[in-house]
């Protein structure tokens, strides 16, 4: 339908549901009236629009951005920022303790988020299961960051999950199964990479490497898309990225680890920095897009809503996870 109205009667209570260029535009409740239970249509009554009407009128019921609320959104993000950035700092400077603990915390309510996509009960085992692989990744990676443990453990721990995983699969449970892939093996093996990190040489600043170039492709990403995108990206997953964007993100991915290479005098090859940067640009985009093909089979705009402005621990994690793996193997590789 375009631009038309469909008016349904659920339990004799109206609601609304409007219909632009084949997109969907009603309130986030009744979202879960496509993944919840299944609600009684007592009535149905359809109101098109009467032909001729002028582009003007049509238009003038086309929904305008609410500036308000965006405006309120990007001070709350900000606000976060400014306390964030300095806590971060902390953590670095802290040592490896910090960041295992930080990485813990963050791999925790990364695979709560996820259980609650999948509308897994507080008390069910599957929720849990989400929650204690990934910690269980993260820590190994604080063990083998002390050298109490081999990075032969991270294998098997893959290994040991898989087999209640595939359990979920056989028994035509594959969405929970999916997302249990992203519990594990994504969200817990990118994380455990985060102690290690830091405990190796320069691993502050290898650290500090990895998010400020993640930042600074997300950023230049965003607004590049936001001035210039014309072309979008994947539509059914994220409707909001373009092709532009993700060259503006690769330009600021590049610049920035150029510069900061320079600046923490990382001792690697001044190409090779440039094409770590292109490629964490790349992977945070990837991870971001990840993401949000599981928020959008899930129905959700947010992972959570534990960070103000952001949403959930997901939606800030998922381009720097990848990049926090990418970003420890070049720093080996260029110790050699």
């Amino acid at each position: 339908f375009f631009n038309s109205k469909l008016l349904l009667y659920i339990k004799e209570k109206p609601v609304f549901l409007t219909f632009f260029s084949g997109n969907l535009h009603t309130q986030s409740f009744t979202r879960r009236r496509f993944s919840g239970p299944t609600l009684t249509v007592t009535k149905l009554m359809l109101h098109l629009p009467r032909m001729g009407r002028g582009t003007a009128d049509l238009a003038a019921q086309t929904p305008q951005p609410d500036l308000g609320k965006s405006q309120y959104i990007m001070t709350l993000r900000i606000l976060t920022a400014v306390v964030a950035i300095p806590a971060i700092f902390g953590i670095l400077w802290i040592g490896t303790l910090a960041v295992a603990v930080v990485a813990l915390i963050a791999a925790s309510i990364s695979g709560w988020e996820l259980a609650d996509m999948v509308r897994a009960r507080k008390n069910c085992p599957l929720r849990w299961a989400y929650v204690g692989w990934p910690i269980s990744f993260v820590s190994a990676g604080w063990l083998i960051a002390e050298n109490q443990l081999d990075w032969l453990v991270l294998p098997s721990l893959i290994v040991a999950g898989m087999i209640p995983a595939l359990y979920l699969l056989v028994t035509g449970r594959r969405t929970p199964f999916v997302y249990s892939l992203a519990a594990g093996p994504y969200v817990g093996l990118t994380l455990a990479h985060a102690p290690v990190l830091r405990s190796s040489d320069n691993g502050m600043e290898w650290l500090l490497f990895a998010l400020i170039v993640t930042f600074t492709a997300d950023t230049a990403a965003m607004f590049i898309g936001v001035a210039f995108g014309r072309h979008k990206l994947i539509t059914r997953i994220s409707p909001k990225k373009s092709w532009e964007g993700v060259v503006g993100g690769l330009v600021g991915g590049g610049i920035s680890a150029f510069i900061i290479g320079m600046v923490f005098d990382l001792q690697i090859n001044s190409m090779v920095v440039v094409g770590l940067g292109l490629s964490m640009a790349i992977a945070g985009t990837l991870g971001d897009l990840g993401e949000s093909a599981f928020k959008r089979h899930a129905a959700v705009k947010d992972s959570g809503f534990l960070i103000p402005g952001h949403g959930g621990v997901l939606d800030r994690l998922d381009s720097l996870m990848p990049n926090l793996l990418i970003v420890y193997w070049v720093s080996e590789w260029s110790a050699t």
